[in-house]
């Protein structure tokens, strides 16, 4: 993925009005998509930040 946004680090991307994405080193996707309005694009770039994205990476790593 190549995007001048990053979110924790990890390159970013809007996926359609609902939808958020970072890809966890260059393997794992983690997308959190919204169905309320309400639910903003800050709050899903928030929810991505509290997944444990470092483990993620070690477990990349380790394969």
């Amino acid at each position: 993925m190549n995007s001048p946004k990053t979110i924790a680090g990890y390159p970013a991307v809007s996926q359609g009005s609902t939808g958020t994405a970072i890809l966890v080193a260059n393997r794992y996707q983690v997308k959190v998509q919204s169905r309320d309005p309400s639910f903003t694009e800050a709050d899903r770039e928030a929810w991505l930040q509290k997944f444990n994205l470092s483990g993620l990476t070690r477990l990349a790593k380790a394969q």
